[in-house]
């Protein structure tokens, strides 16, 4: 009924991406990437403290709007972050450095 994923760090928060992409509302870290990837499509916990993690499963297994709402909102979000765009963001770092060090191909 939901991916409840209270980590206290990640990289980059694949797990809730895929949940998102799939259709599964999404009860996350208020912390690292998963702040950013879930922010405004999932519901964000404080990933130490048990009374509001339980209380935001409470919330998503009770309110089919707010449910509804998570699914809709987190396959929106979950676009941003495909494969596509996070290679095109790393060539981008990668020509950054390039022309910041004036190393080409000639």
């Amino acid at each position: 009924s939901m991916l409840v994923f209270p980590s206290l760090y990640e990289g980059h928060g694949y797990p809730v991406v895929e949940a998102m992409v799939s259709g599964t509302p999404v009860v996350t870290s208020n912390n690292s990437s998963l702040k950013e990837i879930g922010e405004g499509a999932a519901l964000l916990v404080d990933p130490e403290d048990i009374a509001d993690i339980s209380g935001a499963m409470h919330r998503v297994y009770t309110d089919r709007t707010l449910r509804d709402q998570l699914v809709a909102s987190g396959r929106e979000r979950a676009r941003r972050f495909t494969v596509q765009n996070a290679t095109r963001a790393i060539l981008h770092v990668y020509d950054t450095l390039v022309q910041q060090t004036r190393i080409g191909v000639s």
